[in-house]
């Protein structure tokens, strides 16, 4: 009955673009420290900021590396009593992911600080990109700046996105609940990492009001919790850049917020894909998909197999293929974002309380289909309406 209605409306339907950029390979890290104005009348006259960047030579001042698309940024509130460049482990663990941190040096011991500081650096960003004398001439792509916060920052997060100036998606650790009207203010795809092992911060004290009260309008949100051996320190690395809880939280955020920032359509696979959810330090995840989220697990090569899943609520579900993404067509299920002219229902099944469907797609080995390419877009269960169209990818068969 399920196929049969997933192919009456696979019919019945009469894109997400392609990958913005591949992932980039490890540079040497960058560092320097800069201010931005505060442009509001509020927090900081002078945001101070630590630069953690990508680049060719690396060291303190060097130049950030070129890249003509201008880097994805992550701007990061601290936790209470810390500096933002204490992260030194996270933000080079995240230049060498090809980020530009954007570390904030001000209100160590003021929330209300930190808040209007977070909101403001968005503008002197944007502001500086386009100064010629400014280090950072040129070098980011405004569309894509991401929010996370530690502590007392991650908490910040929901107060900062009250008045949001244009950040993408966010991403806290072991945050501070800000309260149920604020959290309600995370309007955009957000991910919690925490420890089972936080005193500070216990994740159902603080976490999991965060995670329930948060209304993300696109994507998704999630909350990873790891076991009895995580804590507030270990997790962002203040315990050590190969601790085996940080090298996980560094793990699950990157992949959310390079999915989000739409560098990598299969990052999702680091933060809610099966590996993730089965790795030895995870606890438990919670998950709530507002849109079907559709990412594959690996490229697609000759003669290989790969698993293609979708994130949804429980019920109906299916995965719609063709040969190309299309420009969108609107229809009564949403957005159409393949070609309708080769479109077909590729599966359909009804989603237990996991949340997820897999499928999988095997390659021929045949050199005929190097460069072929297949589109695919998710159609499920969201938590307001049975049905709905959900995210599109694109993927080219290669060696």
């Amino acid at each position: 009955m399920i196929r049969t209605q997933a192919v009456a409306i696979a019919l019945s339907i009469v894109g997400l673009a392609a990958e913005f950029c591949r992932a980039q390979a490890p540079l040497a890290v960058g560092h320097h420290d800069t201010s931005f104005l505060q442009g509001s009348g509020f927090g900081t006259t002078y945001v101070q900021t630590h630069l953690v960047y990508p680049s060719v030579v690396g060291g303190l001042n060097a130049p950030v590396a070129p890249n003509p698309n201008g880097w994805p940024v992550i701007v990061w509130l601290h936790g209470f009593g810390l500096w933002g460049q204490h992260y030194q482990n996270l933000g080079e663990a995240w230049a060498r992911a090809g980020f530009l941190v954007v570390q904030l040096d001000t209100g160590i011991w003021d929330h209300q600080a930190l808040t209007f500081d977070g909101q403001s650096v968005f503008h002197g960003l944007v502001a500086a990109n386009l100064q010629d004398d400014h280090i950072l001439a040129g070098a980011i792509d405004p569309q894509r700046i991401a929010l996370a916060g530690h502590s007392m920052g991650g908490g910040c997060i929901a107060n900062v996105l009250a008045a949001n100036p244009g950040y993408r998606c966010a991403f806290a650790f072991a945050p501070v609940d800000p309260g149920a009207a604020s959290a309600a203010q995370v309007t955009i795809p957000f991910g919690i990492a925490v420890g089972g092992g936080d005193p500070v911060t216990p994740w159902w004290v603080h976490s999991l009001p965060y995670y329930t009260e948060a209304r993300p309008q696109h994507g998704l949100k999630t909350c990873y919790v790891m076991n009895a051996g995580c804590d507030h320190m270990n997790l962002v690395g203040l315990s050590g850049s190969n601790d085996p809880y940080f090298r996980r939280a560094l793990s699950v955020s990157t992949g959310f917020l390079r999915h989000y920032l739409g560098i990598d359509s299969k990052g999702l696979e680091k933060c809610i894909g099966p590996t993730a959810l089965a790795a030895p330090e995870c606890w438990t995840s919670l998950k709530q998909a507002v849109q079907p989220q559709i990412w594959a697990a690996a490229p697609l090569r000759l003669g290989t197999t790969v698993r293609v899943s979708v994130a949804l609520e429980q019920g109906p579900s299916g995965i719609l293929a063709a040969n190309s993404i299309s420009p969108g067509i609107t229809t009564s299920l949403g957005t159409l974002l393949l070609d309708p002219a080769t479109m077909f229902m590729w599966t359909a099944e009804n989603v237990d309380r996991i949340g997820r469907v897999d499928a999988y797609l095997t390659t021929p080995n045949h050199p005929i289909l190097l460069g072929f390419t297949v589109a695919m877009q998710a159609v499920g269960t969201t938590p307001a309406i049975t049905l709905e169209l959900g995210t599109a990818t694109q993927l080219v068969v290669g060696n």
